[in-house]
């Protein structure tokens, strides 16, 4: 099997989408002069980027690369031929694939982003719920403690005491049953990951 010319391929792949540099480089998540150096061949595409060529034409790479090599072929007979011959283009069956197969990906990651965006609420929800559950128990602790500590002072009666250690060691116990369960909870850098991650996901589907 030939080698891949990586120039011909990305700058066919290109023009027969009727795409621009900077559109072609939106669609690839890249910049522009990654585009650039590929079509000059300064830069060998990442493998991440050959998946994305084949994703948004909807052709298999050995596809593509035969069509590129015929192109240039063309291109090259028509330098020799007084008669400029127009430059090829996708078939309409292959252009079909591809705006399907487009359509397909971007609903697949609609849904992705649904479920995602729904995970991250339930998420969110929670640790709001427990940090706000956790900061009235060490309210309820420390008024507990202090109710304590005076009765101690002033010599109440050992019925009242003992009724305050208690609601004390409630509050106490309360207190460590929330931590524990907090284990179950993300923590916040988790929860940043995933919003990073939606926002991934929405600029996908935008330049789709």
């Amino acid at each position: 099997m030939k080698a891949i010319h990586y120039p011909s391929l990305f700058k066919y792949a290109r023009q027969s989408m009727g795409l621009n540099q900077r559109e072609m480089a939106e669609r690839l998540l890249v910049h522009q002069s990654t585009i650039s150096k590929i079509e000059s061949g300064r830069h060998c595409p990442h493998r991440g980027t050959m998946m994305g060529l084949a994703r948004l034409t909807g052709l298999s790479m050995h596809l593509l690369t035969q069509r590129a090599a015929h192109h240039t072929r063309q291109q090259e007979s028509n330098k020799t031929t007084p008669a400029n011959r127009p430059a090829i283009r996708f078939k309409p069956a292959d252009l079909q694939v591809a705006r399907f197969r487009q359509s397909e990906l971007r609903n697949k990651l609609k849904a992705t982003l649904y479920l995602k965006e729904k995970a991250l609420q339930r998420l969110q929800a929670q640790r709001y719920m427990h940090d706000l559950a956790e900061t009235n128990a060490l309210q309820i602790l420390s008024e507990a403690q202090e109710i304590t500590s005076h009765l101690q002072q002033n010599n109440a009666p050992p019925a009242l005491l003992a009724t305050a250690r208690k609601t004390q060691h409630e509050a106490a116990s309360h207190l460590a049953l929330l931590r524990k369960k907090a284990i179950r909870i993300p923590p916040g850098y988790k929860l940043l990951l995933m919003e990073a991650e939606v926002r991934q996901l929405k600029a996908r589907i935008e330049v789709l």
